[in-house]
């Protein structure tokens, strides 16, 4: 396993920043020529931002927007956890091959996704937008999950019913992983939100797509509430499909991906 911290450059440079004249000359020497292979690899091909783009947006960086990720990142060792969590999903997963993971500091990044960087798959995890690393366990261990489905299956194929299965068992590996947390936590919702999904189950699935760049699925409501709908669906049909068959144990989920994902289409 090999935990990349481009955090803590990202930091250095907001420390420096203000002793610089130029800040985008700071922000490349300090932090994004240091890492610029990755940062790229998520920035202009994985997000779709422009040089152009990326450069308005660094030079509307301001410290006391990121104190706070900060102050957690002082009291939470991200990277000790990182490795606890990665290190028990390798051993639940039977999957002991490297495995990396990059923690930065991003543009709206997703708070973690698979990026195929250097011709391997890798875990990124952007810190910008956390608040809370409560539910971080859950989150890495779906993300883990996923990953180790990437290198087995390959890399999603564009068909809706492969990454709704293999989203839902992710979400059924964390919910092993990592027991005790609020059902809303293991599908990535707000509580008001997935009582809301739960309601209009019926409605969901239909009126679900597909959205760039990170080829998430998306639900929009009447009042253009936007949800990531693709783990709360994917749980969904995986939990049907250990109903009828009462296949419960991971292995078997694994070995019979592609019969969930036939009882899918044949439901649709």
């Amino acid at each position: 396993m090999k935990i990349h911290c481009l955090y803590r450059d990202f930091f250095l440079f907001l420390k420096m920043m203000n002793l610089e004249k130029d800040k985008w000359k700071a922000y490349r020497a300090l932090y994004y020529d240091k890492h610029s292979e990755l940062l790229s690899e998520v920035w202009l091909h994985y997000q779709g931002y422009t040089m152009k783009e990326i450069k308005k947006l660094a030079l509307l960086i301001e410290k006391a927007d990121y104190e706070a990720v900060e102050n957690l990142l002082k009291v939470y060792d991200i990277e000790d956890n990182t490795k606890e969590i990665i290190l028990r999903c390798k051993d639940l997963l039977h999957h002991q091959d490297l495995c990396s993971i990059y923690l930065f500091i991003g543009f709206s990044s997703p708070e973690a996704f698979i990026l195929k960087y250097k011709k391997k798959y890798v875990i990124c995890v952007g810190l910008e937008k956390f608040k809370s690393f409560h539910s971080y366990p859950v989150l890495l261990s779906y993300w883990f999950c996923n990953y180790v489905l990437s290198i087995r299956n390959s890399m999603f194929n564009g068909k809706t019913s492969e990454k709704l299965i293999r989203d839902g068992i992710s979400v059924y590996f964390s919910k092993l992983a990592y027991p005790g947390y609020k059902e809303c936590d293991y599908l990535f919702l707000k509580e008001e939100a997935y009582n809301y999904l739960k309601t209009h189950s019926d409605e969901i699935m239909q009126k679900t797509v597909i959205k760039p760049p990170h080829d998430a699925l998306y639900y929009e409501d009447n009042e253009h509430n936007i949800y990531n709908t693709g783990p709360f669906l994917g749980y969904s049909l995986v939990v049907d499909y250990i109903n009828q068959t009462g296949f419960n144990k991971l292995d078997q989920l694994l070995e019979h991906m592609n019969d969930i994902q036939e009882t899918m289409v044949t439901q649709n």
